[in-house]
């Protein structure tokens, strides 16, 4: 396990600032649908989890966000839905590269070592994010 110490109020700032930033958070039904769950992260303070879980929702909001864009953009049939569809996977790729940096990087850690198959099920919606390497660079420092 990473056993990286999780600075609660800094982790959940830069949370915050993602949000304020327009990040999208999953709705219920995206909810029901995250692989990683609650029960998955026995043994962690409940604050802990809870925000664990925060990142782990913002980060599947932005994976799907981003595959989405990606259909889009290929299915565009205008000068102006390409470009939206553009943006939209650059603030969805943005979002990611947040998450993957500062004091959110151990919450997705975490998830990553309790939840090895969930996290990388959710990761693997979008393969061309790279999540999983991206992650692995942290354990080698």
């Amino acid at each position: 396990m990473a056993n990286l110490p999780i600075v609660y109020n800094e982790a959940r700032a830069e949370l915050t600032e993602i949000l304020d930033a327009g990040a999208r958070a999953l709705k219920p039904a995206g909810l029901a649908l995250m692989p990683i769950k609650r029960e998955m992260l026995r043994g962690l303070p409940d604050h802990t989890t809870d925000l664990i879980l925060d990142a782990c929702n913002l980060l599947f909001a932005a994976i799907l966000s981003y595959e989405a864009a990606l259909w889009e953009i290929e299915q565009a049939d205008n000068p102006i839905s390409l470009v939206s569809a553009r943006l939209e996977a650059g603030k969805a790729e943005g979002v990611t590269n947040a998450l993957l940096h500062g004091s959110t990087v151990p919450l997705l850690l975490t998830a990553m070592d309790y939840a090895p198959i969930a996290f990388y099920a959710m990761t693997k919606a979008s393969p061309a994010l790279h999540i999983i390497d991206r992650c692995k660079k942290f354990y080698a420092r």
